[in-house]
């Protein structure tokens, strides 16, 4: 169980290859995810984490075939039968996807968590995003929080965009009170 608040703080970011295999869309790396779950746990007996993941073969496919980084390109059109709009209803469900396998890796070690759905939470993209970090300090202590790289909304012209887990870690970590150590494993 997680619950000491007075502890300090690792974030900690696994990028999506670690957690999946990359090269076939939506496939997760169990074996990774279980050593990940381990890794949390034991960080977890000394800190309070906070736990930022990557997108891997979950995200990195069709926002790339769809152009999502670029936000609303003009003319865009149909893709393989899909708007850019389809594809980031697709994106943003299979990110909640790879985030809940990550939350039940957790739970199987013993582990309570929250999962922050960047796009519900988080507006614009890099380092100059829009969030409450109050919302990440009242679960840290209680909970793990779980936030990932996903599609979030943007101003217009854009409108959208990728929002990296490499961005959400940093800030995290440069403006959440006791933060001791920044950890990006790959």
């Amino acid at each position: 169980m997680h619950s000491a608040k007075s502890k300090d703080i690792v974030v900690i970011k696994f990028g999506g290859g670690l957690l999946t295999h990359k090269s076939e869309l939506k496939k997760p790396n169990l074996i990774n995810l279980e050593k990940m779950a381990y890794t949390v746990k034991e960080l977890s007996n000394s800190y309070n984490v906070v736990l930022v993941h990557g997108a891997g073969s979950y995200g990195h496919l069709i926002a790339k075939k769809y152009d999502l980084h670029l936000g609303e390109v003009a003319g865009f059109g149909i893709k393989d039968g899909l708007t850019q709009g389809d594809a980031i209803k697709i994106v943003r469900n299979d990110m909640a996807e790879l985030s809940s396998l990550i939350a039940d890796s957790l739970s199987k070690e013993g582990l309570e968590c929250r999962q922050i759905t960047p796009h519900e939470n988080i507006r614009g993209t890099g380092m100059d995003f829009e969030i409450d970090m109050s919302l990440i300090k009242q679960i840290s202590g209680k909970w793990i929080p779980i936030l990932w790289g996903d599609v979030v909304d943007c101003n217009y012209p854009k409108k959208f965009g990728i929002l990296s887990g490499d961005d959400i870690a940093a800030r995290i970590a440069l403006e959440l009170d006791g933060v001791v150590s920044l950890v990006f494993a790959m």
